[in-house]
């Protein structure tokens, strides 16, 4: 895990939510959105574990794995893994969780 990583807390996300990610799937170009920010308690980082929903298009559903999502502005990415957690006829949904 990079040092970035290592140091983010819910907190860092709490005011991103909202905010949106392009994600490389192949060879197109997907966006999802910060939806939620879950708190999960203790765990082996400061500020405790948590977990990240993003909300995506529908289709393509793609598998769990880590993905590069770069921030809209384009500034920086974070490398993630995301598993699919729910699906809809208007949205797919995916889950990183901080440990």
């Amino acid at each position: 895990m990079s040092q970035e990583l290592q140091t983010l807390t819910a907190n860092s996300f709490d005011s991103r939510i909202g905010e949106k990610f392009e994600v490389a799937i192949g060879d197109a170009e997907v966006i999802l959105g910060l939806t939620e920010v879950t708190k999960l308690g203790s765990g082996e980082r400061d500020g405790g574990a948590f977990a990240l929903v993003f909300e995506g298009p529908q289709e393509p559903l793609f598998p769990q794995g880590i993905y590069s999502l770069v921030e809209a502005a384009g500034e920086r990415s974070l490398d993630l893994f995301l598993v699919p957690i729910n699906q809809t006829k208007k949205a797919s949904f995916y889950e990183a969780v901080f440990t």
